[in-house]
């Protein structure tokens, strides 16, 4: 037998995971703050204990340990995003405790020639108290709308991404990198010289990358700290995935909620979700990549364009959306829910 211990990022060991002599999994045990024992699964059967109060409650399944926690939570509607254990779940709370009516599925996977059996079995049988759908990818919605089946019961409903600065259309662009592997750097840089280049990288630069500051519109940042990792966000206005290896610190999601302008290379992309339509470009294609910044960056107008673009290609919508689709339900009291 042998374990491997599971950490946050604060450096707290949460749980353990026990393995067999083949290496499979059979345990797995959640601490709390303290150290304690809280949960335990025993990954080949599914029991779950669980500690509460100095007490132990034996649990079947996790569709069990999750209803357990709903008939403590008294839940006026349910909203769920998988048809296995959270779909189970609220079946089994709907037909043990309480018959629910606008418990809502939100479905984020592909669809293909037919929907899933159990999405057929909310359909026909109104099994999990679910009287919504709500798809949010366009191209998956699009396709449930070619098959024959209930189309009132599906909503296209998109994703609401925070918002924690608006780009100010600067011509300051940010690379991060843990190695001098960045694709047409040099070429961008001598195609762009309006456009300040920031790239940053966790650990020591290697000489190739440091010749790089010989360029006035270069600024290395070796070593960089989290302070000026912070004030770059800030500065920046344009993302560029250009560096090859593993992606830093989920740059690209961050540059998305940055607000950032994203362009990244065919060979270089590491989250192709926020790289908007006409963004992502062939090695070779350096120079219309090049001229594409420049038009952004020297008109406003062409900066929302693509920002807009960029948007649309991450299925972002506006809160007042899902206040459209699902905010003016009306529950079984006949009172209308809060908005979500």
């Amino acid at each position: 037998m042998c374990s491997c211990d599971h950490y946050d990022k604060f450096g707290r060991r949460f749980a353990q995971t026990s393995f067999d002599r083949s290496q499979k999994p059979v345990h797995r045990t959640f601490y709390d703050g303290s150290g304690a024992e809280v949960i335990t699964e025993n990954l080949l059967t599914g029991d779950i204990i669980l500690t509460e109060n100095g007490k132990n409650r034996f649990f079947c399944s996790r569709e069990e340990f999750v209803v357990y926690f709903l008939r403590q939570l008294e839940p006026d509607y349910i909203l769920y995003n998988s048809l296995s254990v959270p779909f189970l779940a609220a079946a089994r709370y709907c037909r043990q405790v309480k018959q629910l009516r606008h418990n809502i599925l939100f479905w984020q996977e592909p669809v293909g020639e037919d929907i899933p059996g159990n999405m057929k079995m909310i359909l026909n049988r109104d099994m999990a108290g679910t009287d919504l759908i709500a798809v949010q990818s366009k191209k998956a919605f699009q396709r449930i709308r070619e098959l024959e089946i209930d189309q009132s019961r599906f909503s296209y409903l998109g994703y609401i991404y925070p918002e924690t600065r608006q780009n100010q259309g600067s011509a300051n662009a940010l690379i991060f990198t843990n190695s001098d592997q960045i694709e047409r750097l040099e070429e961008l840089v001598l195609q762009l010289p309006e456009i300040r280049f920031h790239i940053g990288a966790l650990t020591e630069m290697s000489p190739k990358l440091m010749n790089m500051q010989k360029f006035p519109n270069v600024r290395l940042f070796p070593a960089i700290s989290e302070e000026q990792i912070r004030d770059l966000w800030q500065k920046c206005d344009i993302y560029l995935d250009i560096n090859h290896g593993n992606e830093v610190q989920t740059a690209v999601q961050t540059a998305f909620i940055q607000q950032d302008l994203i362009f990244a290379f065919e060979n270089t992309a590491h989250n192709r979700r926020y790289v908007g339509d006409g963004h992502l470009f062939l090695p070779d294609q350096y120079t219309e990549m090049a001229e594409k910044l420049r038009m952004a960056v020297s008109d406003p107008a062409v900066m929302e364009r693509e920002l807009g673009l960029q948007q649309d290609h991450a299925e972002s919508v506006t809160p007042e959306a899902y206040r459209t689709v699902i905010g003016s339900r009306e529950v079984s009291d006949g009172q209308e829910e809060s908005s979500l």
